[in-house]
C-alpha cells in the first residue's frame, strides 16, 4: 500500500481504539492530533501534485511517494488527475472527520489541544474541494468532462466513493446532500453500478462510531 494511505489507515484505527476508551487514551490526544495534521497536509500535497511541479511535501517516510494513489492511475491526463485528486481529497476529508470525532468524544480539550485543532482546515472546504472534484470528473455544473478521456464505467468506479463520502458526511447539509444523490443517481444510470452497489451495500453506514464516516 502507498505509505500516505496506510498512514491514513492506521491513523483511523488509532481514532477508533482512542473512542472506545478516551480516557485510556487521553495522555496520548497531543501526539495523535499532531499525527493527523501531519497526514491531513500530505494528502492535500499529494491532491496538488503535478508532473511538472512536485508538491511541496513527499507523501512517504522515505521521501518516495509517488502521488497516484497505490499506484491507480498515471495523472498523466487530465482526466486520471481529476481522480487522483478528487480520491486524496477524500481521504482527507475523513481524517478530517475522525479529528473532531475524537474532539467531540472527549469533550473538554485542553489549552494545546485547542490550539492544534484550530490549524485544522475549515470542513465545510473540505467538503466542497470533493464536490468539485465531482463536478470535474462528470461534467456537472457546467464543468468540461474529464471523463470523457477514461470512459464512465471506470471514472463512476473510481467516484462512487468520493460521492458516498460526500453524501454521509457530517459537514453536508441537505442541499449537498440532495445535490449528490442526483448525481450518484445520473451516474448509476449512465454507468449501469446504482444496482450493484445497492445490493453490495455501499449504500449502509459503516464506522467505528456512529456519526463517523469512512
Amino acid at each position: 500500500m502507498e505509505p500516505l494511505l496506510e498512514r491514513a489507515m492506521d491513523f483511523k484505527e488509532t481514532i477508533c481504539k482512542a473512542l472506545l476508551s478516551t480516557e485510556t487514551w487521553r495522555s496520548s490526544v497531543p501526539h495523535i492530533l499532531r499525527t493527523g495534521l501531519d497526514i491531513i497536509r500530505d494528502l492535500e500535497a499529494a491532491a496538488n501534485y503535478s508532473i511538472t511541479s512536485p508538491g511541496p511535501r513527499k507523501t512517504g517516510a522515505d521521501g518516495q511517494g509517488l502521488n497516484n494513489f497505490n499506484g491507480l492511475l498515471s495523472r498523466k491526463s487530465y482526466a486520471s488527475e481529476a481522480i487522483v485528486r478528487g480520491l486524496y481529497l477524500t481521504v482527507r476529508l475523513h481524517v478530517l472527520e475522525y479529528i473532531l470525532s475524537l474532539s467531540m468524544a472527549l469533550g473538554e480539550l485542553t489549552r494545546e489541544e485547542l490550539s492544534m485543532l484550530a490549524s485544522l482546515p475549515h470542513g465545510l472546504s473540505a467538503l466542497e474541494q470533493v464536490c468539485e472534484q465531482i463536478r470535474v470528473v462528470f461534467g456537472f455544473d457546467g464543468r468540461e468532462p474529464a471523463s470523457r478521456e477514461l470512459g464512465i464505467g471506470f471514472s463512476a468506479w473510481c467516484m462512487f466513493w468520493p460521492m458516498l463520502a460526500v453524501l454521509k458526511s457530517g459537514f453536508a447539509d441537505k442541499y449537498t446532500r440532495l445535490w449528490v444523490m442526483d448525481k450518484c443517481a445520473t451516474v448509476s444510470r449512465a454507468s449501469g453500478f446504482g444496482m450493484a452497489m445497492y445490493q453490495m451495500g455501499w449504500f449502509e453506514q459503516k464506522s467505528c462510531k456512529a456519526g463517523a464516516t469512512g
